[in-house]
This record gives C-alpha cells, sequence and structure tokens, in this order.
C-alpha cells in the first residue's frame, strides 16, 4: 500500500468520526436540553468540534505532502534506473555470464563493483596479456568472500583448433571457487603457452579485485 493511500485511509478515518459525533450531538440534543444542558458545557462542545475539524485539515495537508512526496521520489527512482540502464549497455556481456541479473559500477579504469537487490555481491576486473599468437583479453569475477565467480574470454586472436580452446567452458570451469591468492588450473594439452597466460591473467586481476573486499 502506498504512501498516500495510508494518508488518505486516516483522514476518511477520522471524518467518518467526526460526522458519527456530530450526528450523535444533534441526535441527543432534545435530552441534552431536558438535562438542562449548561452554556458552559455547549461552549466545550463547540472548543472540541473545532479542535476535530482543525485536525482534520491538517491530516488533509499532511496527505497531500505525502502524496507530492511519493511523485517526487518515484521521478527519481526513475532517473536513477534510465542512468543504470544506460550505463549496462555500456558493458561487456561476459559480465552478465559471470554475474547474472546485477549491476555494475566503474570504480576506475577495468575495475567494476557488482551489485544486486542494492548490495555489493563482487567485482570484476579486467585483464590482458601477450598470449601464443596475440593479445588475450580476459574478464575476471571475484566475490566478496575472496573466491573467484567466474572467469570469460573477451578478446583472443589463438591458433583455431588449440589455442582457442581457452574459450572453452571445461578449462574456464577450472577456476571457479578457487582463493583469489591460488590460483592454479590444469593446461591444455597443445595450448599451454595460451592456457598459462590466461592463468596469469586471472592471478593478476584477482589479486587487484582483492583489495575492494
Amino acid at each position: 500500500m502506498s504512501l498516500n493511500s495510508k494518508g488518505g485511509m486516516v483522514v476518511s478515518f477520522i471524518l467518518a468520526v467526526a460526522l458519527g459525533f456530530i450526528i450523535g450531538f444533534f441526535v441527543a440534543a432534545p435530552s441534552i436540553h431536558d438535562n438542562l444542558v449548561t452554556q458552559e458545557q455547549f461552549n466545550a462542545l463547540q472548543k472540541d468540534l473545532k479542535e476535530i475539524e482543525q485536525k482534520i485539515n491538517e491530516l488533509s495537508l499532511i496527505s497531500e505532502i505525502i502524496k507530492e512526496l511519493e511523485m517526487d521520489i518515484k521521478a527519481e527512482l526513475s532517473e536513477v534506473e534510465k542512468l543504470v540502464m544506460e550505463y549496462e549497455d555500456e558493458v561487456p556481456g561476459s559480465f552478465k555470464e559471470i554475474f547474472p541479473n546485477s549491476q555494475f559500477r566503474r570504480l576506475e579504469e577495468n575495475i567494476y563493483q557488482v551489485y544486486k537487490d542494492g548490495k555489493t555481491v563482487g567485482y570484476i576486473g579486467i585483464g590482458s596479456k601477450k598470449g601464443f599468437i596475440d593479445t588475450i583479453k580476459v574478464a575476471v569475477g571475484l566475490n566478496t568472500d575472496g573466491t573467484l565467480k567466474g572467469v570469460r574470454i573477451i578478446e583472443q586472436n589463438e591458433t583455431t583448433g588449440m589455442g582457442d580452446k581457452i574459450t572453452e567452458r571445461e578449462f574456464l570451469s577450472q577456476f571457479e571457487g578457487l582463493n583469489y591468492n591460488n590460483v592454479n588450473v590444469d593446461t591444455i594439452t597443445g595450448a599451454t603457452i595460451s592456457s598459462r597466460t590466461v592463468e596469469s591473467i586471472v592471478k593478476e586481476v584477482a589479486q587487484k579485485l582483492s583489495e575492494y573486499i
């Protein structure tokens, strides 16, 4: 239920109570007259009615203020969501493979904070080195407990059928769950240089990311 709805319910309740009080007063008027109500008692009753009316007006004003605040908050949230969506479009798809259903905020060059539902869940870094043929660029995800979330190859141009096996799940899955200060995996037969290069990149990036946890 929204704040505006709650405020409206409170005002409606007060109005109903006040109306019932007024009706009760007029219904009981003959009896009051018969009991010779004093002018002082009557004046006190009128004062109470005025105070109730004042409270109703105050609650109505509060309800309007709540409504305006709610509209302002919704507008601010909408702007934030737009900024997040625009920023996410700039993030490599490999980031979302490592941390699905998450948002990413750039902390410095090649270092990103990962958050979900408003909470930090990890960090992602990008590193690169010369492989057997060309530069290999790698995305490394680190959980807040210091274990590797995942590794993805962003760019590579290694030998087809040999070095390019560094992109395969069988090789990359070895990194998952390893502690950032103990990164050691089996190399790929026939692609030792390429796989060792990836391992070296992961070690360096993971060490850098560990400074944020």
